[in-house]
């Protein structure tokens, strides 16, 4: 169960101690959970924004989830209508009205300084890795009030991009969202230099014993790869289906010529 209790001190750090875990299989039990509201653009020309509602949970072995709500909540009702006994087509009958989500989240590991980057294609589930990197950050004197903590600004580059981030150093968890992390204090608020994609905090609690974290993940249809790999993947299935179902083996798609397709991808590689 998650308890809201508004944005709340919270005096953890991630990062100091956590050695340890290193060679342990790591734990999916969760004790501390931020929502954020994820704002991104798929065409750069057009005003306005979409928009997901993304967790980040924070594991007691070390290491943080990233993910969208609305995706996992309609995964957990499939789930538990096989559990109920219907079988696949029935289930899918089931989630056909529920709001869709983001389909990709990120397995921050601290210890290991190690990102697991997942993403589900066709029928498939592509997992890159790769290294957890440290931005560098450069923190400015500019301050600002969020929900009611002050908060100071910096600037770093994560992913490929340039972002502003406003973090609050009286909620000492150098945790954030995406591959945001590192500064003295969480960040609430964040935005990549050029204005597609933002994130906000809403809402920071609690979880109540035992809360384990349950997401897709390494089952026989992952295929795994590098981070940069997996990206790249995604980016061709949003821009060009046809080509992607071709070249990672999933047969020719028919049909007429698909119509121009736009996107942005948030983690940009070379």
């Amino acid at each position: 169960m998650y308890i809201k209790r508004g944005i709340i001190i919270l005096i953890i750090a991630v990062i100091a101690g956590l050695k340890g875990y290193s060679q342990e299989i790591l734990s999916n039990e969760a004790s501390y959970r931020v929502e954020y509201s994820y704002y991104y653009k798929r065409d750069s020309t057009k005003t306005g924004y979409l928009m997901d509602t993304y967790f980040l949970d924070i594991c007691k072995s070390g290491h943080s989830f990233f993910y969208s709500r609305i995706t996992q909540y309609r995964d957990s009702v499939k789930q538990a209508s096989l559990a109920q006994g219907m079988d696949a087509y029935q289930a899918s009958e089931v989630i056909r009205s529920l709001p869709r989500g983001l389909v990709w989240y990120i397995d921050k590991r601290y210890a290991d300084r190690k990102v697991m980057y997942y993403t589900q294609l066709v029928w498939d589930v592509f997992k890159g890795i790769g290294e957890l990197e440290l931005p560098k950050w450069e923190i400015v004197g500019d301050t600002t009030i969020l929900n009611g903590f002050t908060c100071n600004k910096a600037i770093g580059v994560a992913g490929g991009r340039e972002w502003i981030v406003w973090y609050a150093p009286d909620i000492q968890l150098n945790e954030g969202p995406w591959l945001l992390w590192g500064l003295p204090g969480l960040i609430l608020k964040a935005e990549d230099s050029t204005g597609c994609f933002k994130f906000i905090c809403d809402n920071v609690g609690e979880l109540a014993p035992p809360y384990y974290v349950l997401l897709s993940g390494d089952y026989n249809n992952t295929r795994s790869m590098d981070l940069a790999g997996a990206v790249r993947a995604e980016t061709m299935y949003e821009l060009d289906p046809k080509k992607f179902m071709s070249v990672y083996g999933f047969g020719e798609m028919q049909g007429p010529p698909i119509p121009k397709r736009y996107y942005i991808p948030l983690y940009l590689v070379k």
